[in-house]
């Protein structure tokens, strides 16, 4: 697998998917395509030494949704007779392994989240443009995620839609109503104080989120529940079928390695200013110092 074959699935193409899901080490490139994308987010929004569980975070929280998501294609392909399902090779864990290091080629999108825009414009601004390119990597990945399934479990355009966004709306709706931090803030590098701004984007995220769950419940229902004779069996690739063979070329592990690289050479210009700020930029240890000051400041309960 070469940079054509990584860029071939970003851009969403079969071939290149179907050679991605057969190769050999795959996490591990991915890894470090993860971690280069945890620097991209923080270099210049948190003083690392003091709270590195940040560089944790998207680890934890890609491997998290491409388990919840794997899970859903899986039981929605099985119902239709996925063949990869019954062979000896293609068990739950290995290949949810392939579709975690596919999953994890996408980690370069938030590259994107690096781009210094509180550094070009004003507060609310740069907020704004954050939030933007928050979007647009999220519509992108789904896209991805969309051919993904089609691809490694056979759906339809329609069916692997359904699934996904399903999928998507439901994490939109958990991150705006029971998320106890601000996840999206975290995860489009906002900065500054804009509270207002993102509480009008929780409200309208909240109010379509909502209405996009109840026009794909039905059609996520019947998706999930329809078996081969009514929604067509779902087909697997052959490389799905075969041992793992190829394995990442090294222009892809220099691609990794100079990435991750150029993005930690930024941390001896961007990290000491931090240190000695005001008042820390990071958006999730504001929120957890507030909530520990009105933990601090709540009355006593009757009777305590």
């Amino acid at each position: 697998m070469g940079m054509s074959d990584w860029l071939g699935v970003l851009a969403l193409k079969r071939a290149a998917i179907e050679r991605a899901l057969s190769t050999r080490g795959l996490l591990a490139l991915g890894l470090v395509f993860v971690a280069s994308a945890a620097l991209a987010r923080e270099y210049d929004a948190e003083f690392i030494p003091h709270n590195p569980i940040v560089l944790a975070v998207p680890f934890a929280a890609s491997a998290a949704a491409a388990f919840l998501l794997f899970v859903v294609l899986w039981f929605a392909a099985v119902r239709k007779g996925w063949p990869a399902a019954n062979t000896p090779r293609a068990p739950f864990w290995p290949m949810f392994g392939r579709f975690l290091g596919v999953f994890w080629l996408t980690a370069p999108m938030a590259w994107l989240y690096g781009i210094p825009f509180e550094r070009m414009l004003p507060e609310l601004a740069a907020a704004e443009a954050n939030l933007w390119m928050l979007a647009f990597v999220a519509t992108w990945r789904m896209a991805v995620a969309v051919r993904m399934a089609q691809v490694m479990f056979g759906f339809s355009i329609w069916q692997a839609l359904v699934l996904v966004l399903f999928f998507g709306d439901l994490a939109v709706l958990g991150v705006v109503f029971f998320a106890p931090w601000p996840v999206m803030e975290i995860m489009g590098g906002v900065q500054g104080d804009v509270e207002q701004m993102m509480a009008n984007v929780r409200f309208l995220l909240g109010f379509f989120g909502t209405l996009a769950f109840l026009l794909l419940l039905i059609p996520f229902i019947v998706t999930m529940v329809l078996d081969a004779r009514l929604a067509g069996e779902c087909r697997a690739p052959q490389s799905l079928l075969t041992p793992e063979a190829a394995r990442p070329k090294a222009a892809l592990w220099a691609t990794a390695i100079t990435a991750l690289v150029a993005w930690g050479a930024l941390l001896p210009f961007t990290q000491p200013p931090l240190e000695h700020a005001p008042k820390r930029t990071s958006l999730l240890a504001r929120e957890t110092e507030n909530q520990q000051s009105r933990f601090a400041t709540a009355p006593p309960a009757a009777g305590a």
